[in-house]
């Protein structure tokens, strides 16, 4: 029997106010127990009134600032008591059953007949191809997730879009993946290893968080996509000792990814050349050699110009011998610097990147290797980060998944093609290579305490990369 799938008509999003920017806000109390990072591009703010005890922040990371009592954090509470009463007079509402897990839902409002909600295995949203598609969940009660449960976005959903009105407390189950805002009239708890791309917002009660992952997202807008440009490739001859080789003797490549792009190869043409119409990016031009232009002479290997960079720069003449980095980062980050973020679809987990892997960029998230290259970049782009976080249940990606890293200059998105266990002086980990590799280590054997010489190690060749233009 397939799952069932229910719809309904379209909404707008209910108005967060000031409190978008809060990951976490809370009544009474905080308390954290572990290790918790809370980051994301809405806001990483933590929040608490009328209470002031926030017991374990010091172990809490966060990219935002902390608000206890002041009055942004009143200004706060109060724009959630509106957001938390528009989600509660949402209507049209669509009567489901108490259990999510297993179905499929699409945008519009929902309740259930015993004014509770819980996800055992996965809930999927599906918006069906509309960014814009909003989905809200009225609770009398309790909102109640079991351990490893996941929730599940397809079809453009967002986690933006996603709002939990909950009439008392809610409770996230240990390891479970969440997505979207909770507005609790009560409290909520995260329990051990939970991760949510969402908020957690909590208006009487204490909010109690324990080792998680809480990344605060604004909805995307995707980028203009550059015009496509036009790359001429020009093949000119001069003949020497009798040579009578013509452009068309020579058989020549245009590629990205290593495979050719549509209508190449072709033979060599003189000035005006062949004439490729292609998207922003790089490209290899090379030529095949050629062994039967004489048979009384041996002609060389054909060349290969490498990362071509369309639209070319006006000044720049080919050939030429020089290699041009692509995709541009204005600005080289600094030490300690938020670069973008990871995110990891198998583990349904967003993670932020900072640049440099000391002791401060580890605790807030994945660290890139400052001696390797940028995101997107051609050659070797190491990450690391620590197993009892950000990087715990990286032994359960397999070949074939994905990886997605967005920084200031894109998106690019990395397939996962081995992993491997190393020892942690063996340098092969960080050797350039000669095409756009991820490569992701951190220590090993996982879920053991204390300290272990070996590491774990997932590498991913890049399969796709969506430029912003700059």
């Amino acid at each position: 029997m397939a799952a069932p799938t229910m719809s309904m008509a379209a909404q707008p999003p209910v108005n967060l106010g000031t409190t978008s920017t809060f990951a976490i806000l809370a009544g009474s109390e905080i308390t954290n127990t572990g290790m918790t990072i809370i980051s994301g591009s809405a806001g990483g703010d933590v929040g608490l009134s009328p209470g002031t005890a926030f017991t374990g922040q010091a172990n809490v990371t966060t990219s935002g600032s902390v608000h206890i009592a002041n009055a942004i954090a009143i200004e706060a509470k109060e724009d959630l008591i509106t957001a938390y009463n528009d989600a509660a007079g949402r209507t049209p509402v669509t009567r489901i059953s108490t259990e999510l897990g297993g179905t499929t839902l699409t945008p519009g409002t929902y309740d259930s007949a015993d004014g509770t909600l819980q996800i055992t295995g996965t809930l999927t949203l599906d918006a069906q191809g509309d960014p814009d598609g909003v989905f809200v969940f009225k609770t009398a009660s309790s909102l109640i997730t079991a351990s490893d449960s996941h929730v599940n976005l397809i079809n453009g959903a967002q986690s933006c879009n996603i709002f939990w009105k909950v009439g008392s407390s809610a409770t996230l189950g240990t390891n479970s993946h969440f997505v979207g805002h909770i507005f609790a009239l009560a409290s909520i708890t995260a329990n051990n290893g939970a991760t949510v791309q969402g908020q957690l917002l909590a208006r009487n009660g204490a909010v109690t968080l324990d080792n998680n992952v809480i990344i605060n997202e604004s909805c995307d807008v995707d980028p203009i996509p550059p015009a496509p440009a036009i790359l001429h490739v020009i093949k000119h001859v001069i003949n020497s000792n009798g040579g009578t080789a013509v452009a068309g003797n020579f058989n020549l490549h245009v590629k990205t990814s290593g495979n050719d792009v549509a209508t190449s190869p072709q033979p060599g043409v003189e000035a005006p050349g062949t004439s490729y119409t292609l998207p922003v990016g790089n490209y290899i031009v090379s030529e095949d050699a050629n062994l039967n232009l004489d048979p009384d002479k041996t002609i060389p290997s054909g060349y290969t110009f490498e990362d071509v960079k369309v639209p070319l720069d006006p000044s720049l003449v080919l050939p030429v011998a020089e290699k041009t980095v692509y995709p541009v980062y204005p600005v080289y980050p600094g030490e300690g610097d938020t670069i973008g973020s990871l995110t990891i679809p198998a583990l349904q987990r967003e993670l932020p990147i900072l640049q440099g892997t000391g002791v401060a960029e580890l605790k807030k998230g994945v660290g890139h290797f400052a001696q390797s290259v940028l995101p997107g970049e051609d050659d070797n782009c190491v990450f690391s980060g620590h197993r009892e976080t950000v990087f715990r249940q990286l032994d359960a990606l397999k070949i074939g998944d994905l990886l997605i890293v967005q920084t200031s200059a894109g998106t690019f998105t990395y397939k996962v093609n081995g992993t491997r266990i190393v020892h942690q002086d063996d340098k092969t980990v960080i050797v350039p290579t000669d095409h756009a590799v991820l490569t992701m280590t951190t220590c090993y054997p996982f879920n053991t305490p204390g300290y272990y010489p070996d590491r774990y190690i997932v590498t991913a060749d890049l399969v796709k990369s969506k430029i912003i233009k700059s």
